[in-house]
């Protein structure tokens, strides 16, 4: 009898099982536009040709590093606003990063328009600014970074709503307080989280708004060792990797009032940005699947047309790019901190063995499923709760003897999983299951790795209520 209940106990579990897996992955298609791929909160601030100051909260935006070491930064702003004419007339902006501190008086900044002859929005917020050192651009000193950008190239994408300035980061400004050890280091010693960045998410879902970081989750190249033992991918660069030892260096604390801003050239490698999980197929139909964490959304399009834009630093050794440039299409699929080992292990090794020979299946090795997009000739992982369908319809590189490119793409169609998603169907950055979509942060410090969303600081529009009212 006990053999009788355990057999159809047995067919109960298999049965359910499946059932299981399926509400667990299921998938609803959303509307376009959907504006929620989240980004460190950026006030963008200019110069009128009088001379008159301007500032505003971008959300398309994103950076980007070339082979040379130069770091890109993008946005995409409405012609009409008067950011984007200053910027045409000036060729210069500023990126001004935000602080829990400033993100009401960044927020008003962002929802009242200059265009009003008598309105200041600096008398109205209190924010102090000062001239650029290296660009016709005014910085924002309450906030902890500061970047100056020199625009190297503007365009308009056809039926696009949005105008594309590239600048490129010529110097940048960071709060002496934020800087761990030797002053002189901060792309090292960068301590971006407890004071220094706050994230943003743009729409109107219900999750929609501005929120401190969480974090670190943990070390890029670590995560997946503590939760996968028996891995049989090959890749000298990532899987031989060990990390340097830094215990006995000491490092020369240099005397530096706290409130200075310190200014540095070269490249800042440590703003946090999404994490996205790209994937295309190869010649043979085998799902490969690579992560990026410098891009995000470019502009939107009349019809729904919007563009995201991923950033390589190096064609030559990117599988990814042959693939999307042999079939003309990816998804980007939009990873949470439940699988962020997953997503680690997937970012740690290449598609192919190091002699370039054999396809490497990181999928089958992380545990991840695959499906067909329904719109385009790419693979998606079904247990990654968002998942954009692209179209590549152009690049941008630095020169033509450039091995880097920021490609961009056409979004096709969107799909979520039901649990990402709010009452009225806009996708949530924070799943029913507490997950939350991933950060990525480049800094070396202890404090660098993947990050996640934090404390909800409020909506756009609520949050700079006070100086509205004045």
């Amino acid at each position: 009898m006990r053999k009788v209940f355990s057999l159809m106990l047995l067919a109960v579990l298999l049965v359910i099982a499946p059932q299981a897996q399926a509400e667990q992955v299921k998938r609803v298609k959303v509307d376009k536009p959907i504006r929620m791929l989240p980004a460190s909160a950026y006030l963008i601030a200019t110069y009128d040709e009088t001379g008159r100051p301007d500032a505003c909260i971008i959300d398309r935006a994103g950076i980007a590093e070339t082979p040379s070491g130069k770091m890109i930064f993008y946005i995409g702003i409405l012609p009409t606003r008067v950011t984007a004419q200053n910027i045409d007339k000036a060729g210069a902006f500023t990126v001004n990063i935000l602080d829990a501190n400033v993100v009401p008086q960044a927020d008003y900044c962002g929802n009242v328009s200059n265009q009003d002859a008598e309105l200041d929005k600096f008398k109205v917020t209190g924010l102090k600014l000062a001239k650029g050192d290296d660009v016709n651009a005014p910085i924002v000193t309450d906030c902890p970074v500061n970047f100056e950008c020199k625009v190297i190239k503007a365009l308009m994408l056809p039926d696009a709503q949005h105008k594309i300035f590239f600048g490129e980061i010529i110097s940048y400004h960071v709060k002496s307080n934020l800087l761990i050890g030797d002053k002189t280091k901060p792309v090292m010693q960068f301590d971006h989280v407890k004071d220094a960045a706050t994230a943003y998410v743009p729409g109107s879902s219900e999750g929609s708004g501005y929120y401190e970081f969480n974090g670190p989750l943990g070390k890029r190249g670590k995560v997946w060792r503590e939760k996968f033992h028996d891995v049989k991918l090959i890749s000298a660069a990532a899987a031989n990797h060990k990390p340097a030892d830094n215990k006995n260096k000491e490092q020369e604390i240099k005397e530096v009032d706290d409130n200075a801003l310190l200014k540095f050239t070269g490249a800042p490698h440590f703003l946090p940005a999404p994490v996205m999980t790209v994937g295309a197929y190869t010649s043979n139909g085998e799902a490969n699947f690579a992560v990026f964490h410098r891009g995000g959304f470019l502009t939107s399009g009349k019809g729904g047309n919007d563009r995201l834009a991923i950033g390589i630093k190096d064609i030559k050794h990117s599988l990814t790019y042959k693939l999307i440039k042999e079939t003309g299409a990816c998804t980007v699929s939009i990873p949470s901190t439940k699988y962020l080992a997953e997503v680690d292990l997937l970012g740690s090794f290449s598609g192919l063995t190091p002699d370039g020979k054999e396809f490497q299946d990181k999928l089958k090795a992380a545990g991840l499923t695959a499906a067909k997009a329904e719109t385009v000739n790419a693979p998606y992982i079904n247990e990654l709760p968002i998942t954009l369908e692209c179209e590549l319809e152009d690049e941008f590189c630095e020169s033509d003897a450039s091995k880097g490119r920021l490609l961009i793409l056409k979004i096709k169609s969107v799909s979520a999983n039901e649990d990402y998603l709010d009452a009225r169907g806009k996708i949530n950055p924070i799943g029913k299951d507490g997950s939350s979509i991933l950060f990525f942060s480049h800094s070396h410090a202890a404090n660098g790795g993947y990050y996640t969303l934090g404390k909800f600081l409020g909506k756009s529009g609520n949050v700079s209520e006070k100086f509205m009212a004045k």
